[in-house]
Protein backbone atom coordinates (compact mmCIF):
# COMPACT_ATOMS: atom_id res chain seq x y z
CA UNK A 1 0.00 0.00 0.00
CA UNK A 2 1.29 3.25 -0.96
CA UNK A 3 -0.31 6.61 0.92
CA UNK A 4 0.03 10.05 -1.07
CA UNK A 5 -0.32 13.20 1.63
CA UNK A 6 0.24 16.54 0.34
CA UNK A 7 -1.54 19.83 0.17
CA UNK A 8 -5.02 20.09 -1.56
CA UNK A 9 -3.90 21.24 -4.89
CA UNK A 10 -0.03 20.49 -4.91
CA UNK A 11 -0.48 16.84 -7.00
CA UNK A 12 -0.58 14.04 -4.38
CA UNK A 13 -3.39 12.14 -6.49
CA UNK A 14 -0.96 12.95 -9.13
CA UNK A 15 1.80 11.10 -7.68
CA UNK A 16 0.69 7.23 -7.98
CA UNK A 17 0.48 7.44 -11.56
CA UNK A 18 4.30 8.52 -11.40
CA UNK A 19 5.60 5.66 -8.73
CA UNK A 20 6.37 3.66 -11.71
CA UNK A 21 8.88 5.97 -13.17
CA UNK A 22 11.36 6.46 -10.69
CA UNK A 23 12.79 9.52 -12.54
CA UNK A 24 9.29 11.26 -12.20
CA UNK A 25 9.36 14.63 -9.93
CA UNK A 26 7.03 14.67 -7.32
CA UNK A 27 6.32 18.17 -5.93
CA UNK A 28 8.25 19.21 -2.91
CA UNK A 29 4.75 19.18 -0.73
CA UNK A 30 4.13 15.97 -1.30
CA UNK A 31 5.02 12.88 0.60
CA UNK A 32 5.09 9.22 -0.13
CA UNK A 33 4.91 6.53 2.64
CA UNK A 34 5.03 2.83 2.04
CA UNK A 35 3.28 -0.14 4.03
CA UNK A 36 4.98 -3.26 4.48
CA UNK A 37 2.70 -5.74 3.96
CA UNK A 38 3.40 -7.51 7.01
CA UNK A 39 3.15 -4.81 9.12
CA UNK A 40 1.00 -6.34 11.57
CA UNK A 41 3.33 -9.69 12.54
CA UNK A 42 3.92 -8.22 15.95
CA UNK A 43 0.26 -7.00 16.88
CA UNK A 44 -1.56 -10.06 15.90
CA UNK A 45 -2.83 -11.08 19.31
CA UNK A 46 -3.12 -7.63 20.60
CA UNK A 47 -6.85 -6.02 20.96
CA UNK A 48 -7.63 -2.94 17.94
CA UNK A 49 -7.86 -0.47 21.00
CA UNK A 50 -5.09 -1.44 22.46
CA UNK A 51 -2.87 -1.47 18.99
CA UNK A 52 -3.78 1.99 18.04
CA UNK A 53 -3.90 3.88 21.35
CA UNK A 54 -0.88 2.10 22.76
CA UNK A 55 -3.02 1.57 25.99
CA UNK A 56 -3.63 4.79 26.32
CA UNK A 57 -6.95 6.78 27.48
CA UNK A 58 -6.37 10.16 25.14
CA UNK A 59 -4.20 10.93 22.53
CA UNK A 60 -3.55 14.63 21.22
CA UNK A 61 -5.01 15.19 18.07
CA UNK A 62 -3.38 18.23 17.11
CA UNK A 63 -3.98 20.95 20.22
CA UNK A 64 -7.07 18.65 21.09
CA UNK A 65 -6.89 15.89 23.80
CA UNK A 66 -9.68 13.12 22.11
CA UNK A 67 -10.61 10.31 24.03
CA UNK A 68 -8.64 6.92 22.41
CA UNK A 69 -11.81 5.25 22.39
CA UNK A 70 -13.91 7.78 20.94
CA UNK A 71 -10.64 8.37 18.27
CA UNK A 72 -11.03 4.05 17.13
CA UNK A 73 -15.14 4.67 16.74
CA UNK A 74 -13.83 7.13 13.99
CA UNK A 75 -12.77 4.35 12.12
CA UNK A 76 -15.37 2.38 12.39
CA UNK A 77 -14.73 0.37 15.58
CA UNK A 78 -17.17 0.48 17.80
CA UNK A 79 -18.52 -1.34 20.69
CA UNK A 80 -17.15 -4.94 21.07
CA UNK A 81 -15.48 -4.39 17.25
CA UNK A 82 -12.65 -2.49 19.57
CA UNK A 83 -11.78 -5.81 21.80
CA UNK A 84 -11.25 -8.41 18.39
CA UNK A 85 -7.96 -9.61 18.18
CA UNK A 86 -5.66 -7.98 14.80
CA UNK A 87 -5.07 -11.63 13.70
CA UNK A 88 -9.27 -11.94 12.96
CA UNK A 89 -9.55 -8.92 11.19
CA UNK A 90 -10.64 -8.53 7.50
CA UNK A 91 -7.09 -7.10 5.27
CA UNK A 92 -10.14 -3.75 4.85
CA UNK A 93 -10.04 -3.53 8.88
CA UNK A 94 -6.52 -3.83 9.32
CA UNK A 95 -6.10 -1.35 7.06
CA UNK A 96 -7.98 0.93 8.83
CA UNK A 97 -6.57 0.18 11.80
CA UNK A 98 -2.86 1.35 10.02
CA UNK A 99 -4.57 4.10 9.19
CA UNK A 100 -5.77 5.22 12.51
CA UNK A 101 -2.45 4.26 13.64
CA UNK A 102 -0.80 7.05 11.13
Amino acid sequence: MVRAKGVWGEGASQARPSLAWPRSKIVDTVKLGYVQQDRFAKDDERIVWECISGGAETILLGSREVNTRAYVARFNFSGTDQQKQIKILSGGERNRVHLARA
